[in-house]
C-alpha cells in the first residue's frame, strides 16, 4: 500500500482512519509518489473581487457552519464535514458532496463559459493560469491550456481568492497533489464537448508522459 506523504511529513492526515494510504510516521516517500512542493499562492488584495455565487449558494444551505469565502472552498468543505462530524461515506457527507460537485460545475460554467469554440473563454483561462503572452488565436489558446496540468479546484478558487493555480510539470505530479489534498473534480457532471471537458485529466491512472494528439481532447476520460 502506498504511503500517505502528508502523514509521513506532518504526522497528520485530513482523512484520518479513512485514508486510502498507509500512515507511517517519517516514512521515506518515493519520488514518484511524493507531490511536488506547491509554492505559496500569490494573493492580490482586491476589494472588488467577484463572489463565487454557486459555491456561496451551496454553503448557504448550512447556516450553522461559518463559511469563510476568503479560503479555498474545498478546504472549507472538509472543515464543514469536521464541524458536523460527518464521517467519510456517511449519507450526510455523500449528499453534501454531491451538491458541492454540482455547484463546482455550475461555478466553472458561470465563470469561464461552456462554449469550447469561444476565443474569449480560452483567453480568460490563459490569463488565470498565467500563460504569457496570451495567444490571439483559438487553436493556440486551446493548446496552451490543454498542455497545462492544472488542478480544476484551484482554478475555480483563483479569480475569487486572487491567486494563481500551480502548473504542474506532469500529469503524475498533478495526480499525486490532487489525490493527496482531496481536490478531485466531478468528471461525471461534465457535459461532453464543453469547455470544461478539455481540462479533465487522468487523475486515478495518470500517464507518465502525456502527449497531445491532433483532434483528441486532453484527459477527457477521467477526472
Amino acid at each position: 500500500m502506498p504511503v500517505c506523504y502528508q502523514f509521513a511529513e506532518k504526522g497528520t492526515c485530513r482523512f484520518g482512519d479513512s485514508c486510502r494510504f498507509e500512515h507511517i510516521p517519517h516514512a521515506p516517500v518515493s519520488k514518484e509518489q511524493k507531490a511536488p512542493k506547491v509554492p505559496k499562492a500569490r494573493k492580490v488584495v482586491d476589494q472588488h473581487r467577484p463572489v463565487p455565487d454557486h459555491i456561496v449558494a451551496f454553503f448557504s444551505r448550512y447556516p450553522e457552519f461559518d463559511y469563510d469565502s476568503d479560503l479555498s472552498f474545498i478546504d472549507e468543505f472538509y472543515r464543514m464535514c469536521d464541524h458536523f462530524g460527518w464521517r467519510r461515506y456517511s449519507n450526510e457527507r455523500d449528499q453534501a458532496r454531491d451538491a458541492m460537485r454540482r455547484a463546482m460545475v455550475q461555478q466553472f460554467n458561470h465563470t469561464f463559459g461552456t462554449n469550447a469554440e469561444d476565443l474569449a473563454s480560452w483567453q480568460k483561462l490563459c490569463e488565470i493560469i498565467q500563460i504569457d503572452p496570451i495567444p490571439d488565436k483559438l487553436k493556440q489558446c486551446r493548446r496552451a491550456v490543454v498542455t497545462s496540468h492544472i488542478n480544476i479546484c484551484d482554478l475555480l478558487d483563483a479569480p475569487f481568492l486572487g491567486t494563481a493555480p500551480t502548473r504542474f510539470p506532469t500529469e503524475v505530479a498533478l495526480s499525486v497533489y490532487t489525490r493527496s489534498f482531496g481536490k478531485i473534480f466531478p468528471r461525471d457532471e461534465v457535459e461532453a464537448g464543453s469547455l470544461l471537458e478539455y481540462l479533465l485529466r487522468h487523475i486515478l491512472n495518470p500517464r507518465p508522459e502525456r502527449g497531445i494528439q491532433r483532434g483528441v481532447k486532453g484527459g477527457r476520460k477521467t477526472s
